[in-house]
């Protein structure tokens, strides 16, 4: 029995290797396109082999239940993201997010210590 569930692991850790190096292959496009980004806009390469990618599961990922909050959402998962916080956001009215983020990136922008893009690891 043991040598079965050795095997099963194995190969169930391979075939994830398979199914994820599709997702692996975008998040390494994505940071090209960052760093072209960064260096025809502000003369600086990003150094993302220093980044940490983390993965949630579908169960941890907010949804939103419209079309139209894609734009607040992304907004929610890139602030708390900087803020290294979990994600524990969940659908409100659209008008209370947009205000606390918009407030929030008013904030950071005048009062931060450091450049914004210091949040990237």
């Amino acid at each position: 029995a043991g040598w079965l569930a050795g095997w099963l692991a194995g190969w169930l850790a391979g075939w994830l290797a398979g199914w994820l190096g599709p997702a692996s292959r975008y998040l390494y496009d994505f940071s090209q396109y960052l760093d072209e980004e960064s260096q025809r806009k502000r003369g600086q390469t990003l150094n993302s082999a220093q980044w940490i990618l983390r993965s949630l599961t579908a169960n941890e990922i907010p949804q939103q239940r419209n079309s139209s909050d894609c734009g607040v959402f992304v907004c929610k998962y890139a602030e708390y993201m900087t803020r290294d916080q979990p994600i524990t956001f969940t659908q409100v009215p659209t008008p209370v997010y947009t205000g606390n983020t918009a407030h929030h990136t008013l904030t950071l922008c005048t009062h931060a210590t450091k450049p914004i893009t210091s949040c990237i690891h």
